[in-house]
């Protein structure tokens, strides 16, 4: 008997491990995970006294949802035992960022889905408290932004971080408001011909560019997509689909562009993933509008900000980033729409700045910036003592030489 005991025992730990190792959030379907994310997650406030709260008792998806070992019988259990349970969390933050991880993963390519996502994900990265789960919602964006094939630095330039409302953009938001499907009695009886002109105007206007805050990304995001869903028009159909994905893309740049502003230590680490991904995304070139994205805008510089902040961890990525450009590429500058020229930085002039900022052999970014700039700049060697041939440092020596061909900084 106690052979037998013995054996039950091990099958039993056998399956519970199994059991155990199959169970993953990844097993739970699109809808299944929009529905426990909305369960949790409650929105109170309005306009900037918005913010997230999380529940502690919701309505989730029934455990065997997430046991690949019980999908097959997932047809004959949730009829029997249902789909949904109530649950107490001891840690919903965790439960919500546990679901956001697989988010943009489950909303794949349809641009419905996206669109859902993305209102979800950038509320968390926007309002969020945990920086930990800031940075999942931007990750879960970025791959959101890979599956339209969008490229999150493109524009970036010309429209700098916050563009200002374009002319014309309060009356487009009016005829859009006036014309829309929902407005119109019947709803979604069909435009005259020159009404369908305003309206398409509207919608083209409404998505040039992007809005200047999420919250009003969000609302135009919205707007469209319930429109789009009760236009009864094929050609006006197609014209708010169109609109409603240049405004799901906004909405995800926007969001991750955001996350590279400010100067809250806490948030540091929200900052160095957000320029992570617009790295990724746009490749070496794009490493001097990273630079002039992070760097202290005019207001901040008169308010005595340094014009990088002093965390060292940021520093050390961004110098990561620069040291490994060509020599061509570490000396381009980038200057980004609302700032002036003398803000323009080159790689290997921030490369420089962060050498002779303190010193070499006790700061934690001299070093490694002296080697980045060697690197980039073809120069023998990274020490930060003068050598045999001369009484000066080579970094203080071309950083004079190149601030003559530089603005006054």
């Amino acid at each position: 008997m106690s052979g037998r005991r013995a054996l039950w025992a091990r099958s039993s730990q056998t399956v519970a491990l199994l059991a155990c190792l199959g169970c993953s959030v990844n097993n739970l379907s699109y809808s299944q995970v929009v529905t426990d994310i909305d369960s949790a997650v409650e929105v109170e406030g309005e306009g900037d006294s918005e913010r997230l709260v999380y529940r502690t008792q919701v309505e989730a998806s029934w455990g065997i949802a997430r046991w690949s070992l019980l999908n097959p019988l997932r047809w004959c259990l949730f009829p029997m035992f249902g789909e949904r349970v109530v649950r107490e969390l001891e840690n919903p933050s965790a439960y919500v960022r546990e679901l956001a991880c697989v988010l943009a993963e489950k909303a794949g390519e349809n641009p419905e889905r996206c669109g859902v996502a993305a209102q979800r994900l950038v509320r968390i990265a926007e309002m969020d408290p945990a920086p930990i789960n800031r940075i999942v919602a931007l990750s879960g964006l970025a791959q959101i932004a890979s599956a339209r094939g969008l490229r999150l630095t493109d524009g970036l330039a010309e429209m700098g971080p916050r563009p200002p409302l374009l002319e014309g953009a309060v009356g487009w938001r009016d005829e859009f408001a006036r014309l829309r499907p929902s407005a119109r009695l019947p709803i979604g009886c069909p435009l005259s011909p020159a009404e369908e002109q305003i309206y398409l105007g509207a919608t083209r206007g409404l998505t040039l560019r992007p809005l200047p805050t999420w919250r009003q990304r969000l609302a135009l995001m919205e707007d469209l997509a319930n429109a789009a869903s009760t236009e009864q028009q094929k050609a006006l159909r197609a014209a708010t689909d169109d609109a409603f994905g240049r405004a799901l893309d906004h909405a995800v740049r926007g969001c991750i562009v955001d996350a590279t502003a400010g100067r809250n230590r806490e948030l540091s680490e929200v900052r160095i993933c957000a320029l992570e991904l617009l790295h990724r995304s746009g490749g070496a070139d794009c490493v001097p509008l990273l630079l002039a994205l992070v760097a202290a805008s005019p207001q901040q510089i008169q308010e005595g900000e340094p014009q990088f902040e002093e965390v060292d961890a940021l520093r050390l990525r961004l110098i990561h980033m620069c040291g490994q450009l060509d020599q061509g590429r570490a000396l381009r500058s980038v200057r980004i729409a609302g700032r002036e020229e003398w803000q323009e930085i080159a790689p290997a002039e921030y490369l420089a700045r962060m050498a002779l900022d303190g010193d070499p052999f006790l700061s934690t970014t001299s070093i490694p910036a002296r080697e980045a700039l060697a690197f980039c700049l073809l120069h023998g060697h990274a020490r930060p003592d003068p050598g045999s041939d001369s009484d000066r440092d080579w970094v203080a020596a071309w950083w004079e030489e190149f601030r003559k061909k530089r603005p006054l900084q």
